[in-house]
């Protein structure tokens, strides 16, 4: 009725100019308590009143054509949402969260990749065909890395690091002056572009360092600071002006240029020595983790060889550029490690 109408009228911000080109787009724009106030109603009865509007709102726009439906699953955006499962599962000790990761990077490694091995953009209804770009292989890379850190399980490092590595051959500027967004494995265009800005998703430049930067500290492998640097300073022309337009980059920059450390934890993937590596915010720590052990998994991550239990007891390796700490099995001790 009339009374409902107001009501909603003045909770959804309608009103008789409208809030954009005549016509009115409905937002809350004051909390229920204050409204139902204003119409002398009290909170359930206000409540009541809008969802009986609601039902006939809902009635009214099941009858229009229904937008069209994006629905494609895209590499690069989920390589950004497998880092974010990846870092939330370890940071919260959530199972649900990681295991999603598990299932995500599966989907993508089994669904987007071919079978010679080269990545995809995009995939729909069981098809995926166009060739990824950079920032695919840059995000899907640090997506992989970041679900290494939080398993210990190989086959994400493996997979995080032969991306990366394809991505230099495949994107990197033979004069060491970053990447191009497209790949040299696809017809030519008139110009190969270079994304350089961080808004609103990280760029392909900034990407292409952050996987360069895991797999440098995990290797040890020096030939990976030109391609590294040479991304970051793609970034550093449009920094001194714009810094907000390279924010991602920047990110990427002050963990290039700070105290690094790298941390090998052998005897287990999680208890209390893994859980000092989370408790914190520490985007210059990069975490290996050997569940095992038994030295198999040095063979795949170059910064675990000669780090062992220690009678069977977890312990972990604090390193600067691969020159350790004493190894401890303290979790105390690991945390004055990592603030000294």
């Amino acid at each position: 009725g009339p009374a409902d109408a107001a009501l909603a009228a003045d909770y959804f911000g309608v009103t008789p100019g409208g809030n954009f080109e005549g016509a009115n787009v409905l937002y809350l724009r004051e909390p229920l308590p204050e409204v139902a106030a204003r119409h002398g109603l009290a909170e359930d009865e206000a409540r009541a009143a809008l969802d009986r509007v609601r039902s006939r709102l809902g009635r009214v726009r099941a009858g229009r054509v229904r937008p069209g439906l994006d629905d494609k699953v895209v590499a690069a955006w989920n390589g950004l949402a497998l880092r974010a499962l990846a870092e939330a599962g370890a940071v919260l000790g959530s199972a649900r969260y990681v295991d999603a990761g598990r299932r995500l990077a599966g989907f993508l490694l089994d669904e987007l990749v071919r079978p010679d091995g080269r990545l995809l953009r995009s995939w729909r209804a069981g098809r995926a065909t166009i060739p990824g770009f950079c920032e695919d292989y840059g995000a899907l890379a640090v997506g992989l890395f970041t679900l290494y850190q939080a398993t210990g399980e190989l086959r994400w490092f493996e997979a995080a690091a032969r991306l990366t590595n394809e991505m230099r051959r495949l994107f990197g500027d033979p004069a060491g002056a970053g990447f191009f967004s497209t790949a040299t494995d696809v017809p030519a265009l008139i110009d190969r572009p270079k994304e350089v800005l961080d808004n609103p998703t990280p760029s392909a430049n900034s990407l292409a360092a952050e996987a360069l930067l895991h797999l440098r500290h995990y290797t040890g492998d020096a030939g990976l600071d030109e391609p590294l640097d040479g991304a970051l300073a793609l970034a550093g022309l449009i920094a001194r002006s714009h810094p907000q337009a390279v924010g991602h980059a920047l990110a990427v920059l002050a963990t290039r240029t700070g105290e690094v450390r790298e941390v090998a934890v052998v005897g287990a993937t999680g208890g209390p020595l893994v859980d000092v590596l989370w408790n914190t915010y520490r985007p210059a720590v990069f975490p290996a983790v050997d569940p095992g052990g038994d030295g198999r998994a040095a063979a795949v991550v170059p910064l675990l060889e000669g780090r062992v239990p220690h009678h069977g007891e977890p312990r972990a390796y604090v390193c600067r550029g691969f020159v350790c700490d004493a190894p401890t099995s303290d979790p105390a001790v690991l945390a004055a490690q990592l603030a000294g």
